[in-house]
């Protein structure tokens, strides 16, 4: 009688789990839940086998709700992401397009939008940061009147290819002088355009407002960051 006492309620713990995961997800996410105007929005599945849940904010808030909700997280594999880490035919490239930005902290950057995984998203005609540290940003625009929906994980690898195409000497082996707690002076700037959407990476004042357009901070700007030497 014990044994059976005791299996019906290991059954009964393995049965409440997927509701109580639902309860965690909506206890957590009303921070992130609605769209206050900046960041990106992002839909992905934070339990295996469960709904869908939408959040709005940087990345790395994004990701650092979703290991509240479950500290295991693994991002789902998404079918269609790019994960050859070549560019898409319709891909365009420009560097120093906008102010430069800090290559350690936009590497980082690049880094929250892969492990967040799911689906990132911005409105038509908007452009979002999807990360902002300090004098550095990310940015994910919708253009031609079209909102953009694509996997994170494709986020990740244009940022990535602006970061390995645009700037090389700006950021990895050359110094400007003067830079700051000994930060390699020398910065990063660039676009992608991709269709209906166009990421960018560089310069970004997180207490600026957060609808800017990155093409506002004009190259080479202050040079805060130093500038895109290739």
């Amino acid at each position: 009688m014990k044994l059976l006492i005791a299996l019906v309620f290991v059954l009964g713990l393995v049965t409440a789990a997927p509701a109580d995961n639902l309860r965690n997800v909506t206890a957590f996410t009303s921070l992130l839940a609605v769209d206050k105007g900046y960041g990106i929005g992002w839909t992905g599945v934070i339990f295996p086998g469960e709904p869908e849940t939408s959040l709005w904010g940087y990345v790395d808030e994004i990701y650092a709700e979703i290991l509240a909700i479950n500290p295991n997280y693994v991002p789902e594999p998404i079918e269609t992401a790019n994960n050859n880490n070549m560019l898409a035919k319709r891909d365009t490239i420009k560097c120093a397009q906008m102010a430069t930005g800090y290559f350690t902290d936009l590497s980082n950057m690049c880094t929250f939008h892969r492990k967040i995984g799911g689906w990132c998203r911005a409105p038509a005609n908007q452009c979002r940061r999807t990360a902002c540290w300090a004098t550095s940003a990310t940015y994910l625009c919708g253009e031609y009147g079209s909102a953009i929906n694509i996997p994170c994980r494709d986020l990740a690898e244009k940022i990535h290819q602006i970061l390995y195409n645009c700037c090389g000497l700006g950021s990895w082996s050359h110094r400007l002088g003067g830079a700051p707690g000994g930060k390699l002076f020398g910065g990063k700037s660039g676009s992608l355009f991709s269709g209906t959407h166009s990421v960018w990476v560089g310069y970004g004042n997180c207490r600026h407002v957060a609808d800017i357009w990155p093409s506002g901070y004009r190259y080479p700007g202050g040079k805060v960051n130093g500038l895109c030497i290739e």
